[in-house]
């Protein structure tokens, strides 16, 4: 069976109409309209009063899809980091694609990649990286645990870990301080839904167990 759908302009001037149509029934809709499209009078029809709604509807979504570009968002990025200034941070959802731009500029930053999409961004010129600690290695992601899910109630033991997750023993070349830095993405869900929070839980202990 064949399903044809809107167009998402069709689709916006379809749901503009059905508000204007019901705009009709109450006398305030005038104001609001001829704010929102810098019109002195509200059209009379909900036809008319679509179409002086509608340009400034497609041209918001325009202005959306322009910024939600990966070019965009990471030119963002860029900016808010040499507005912050941090000598460190940590990245989630730091995918393959983000993974192929390069760090902001202004200085010279080193991402490090963990395991899933975590990673760790730093000044190279104020820190090194140790990939060893008296002759121990740092793994440079959250070990998985063996632990029970309380609500599955099966009895079996279920390897957890972070969705994504990445350490990195940092020494500050200034003072050789160590820094420890953990980038985590753990599984996402309201307090409603048990079985994620248990997971939650019990990627955090994951985590703890690893540092520990």
């Amino acid at each position: 069976q064949l399903i044809r759908t809107l167009t998402l302009q069709a689709a916006v001037y379809w749901l503009l109409f059905q508000l204007c149509e019901h705009s009709l029934l109450n006398p305030d809709s005038r104001t609001a309209i001829c704010t929102f499209a810098g019109i002195e009078d509200a059209p009379a029809t909900a036809e008319a009063r679509t179409m002086a709604i509608l340009p400034r509807v497609l041209a918001a979504l325009e202005d959306w899809f322009t910024e939600a570009t990966l070019t965009a968002r990471h030119v963002k990025m860029c900016r808010v980091v040499e507005q912050v200034n941090p000598d460190i941070c940590t990245l989630v959802e730091f995918d393959e694609q983000w993974r192929r731009l390069p760090p902001p500029t202004y200085r010279r930053f080193q991402v490090v990649a963990g395991k899933g999409t975590a990673a760790v961004m730093f000044d190279a010129d104020k820190f090194d990286r140790l990939e060893t600690l008296n002759h121990a290695e740092i793994a440079p992601a959250v070990q998985a645990i063996s632990a029970r899910i309380e609500v599955l109630a099966d009895g079996c033991e279920h390897k957890v870990e972070p969705k994504s997750s990445c350490v990195v023993l940092l020494q500050r070349r200034e003072d050789s301080t160590l820094f420890l830095v953990t980038a985590l993405h753990l599984e996402s869900a309201p307090p409603s839904d048990s079985k994620k929070v248990n997971l939650r839980q019990l990627q955090a202990r994951a985590a703890l167990v690893h540092l520990a």
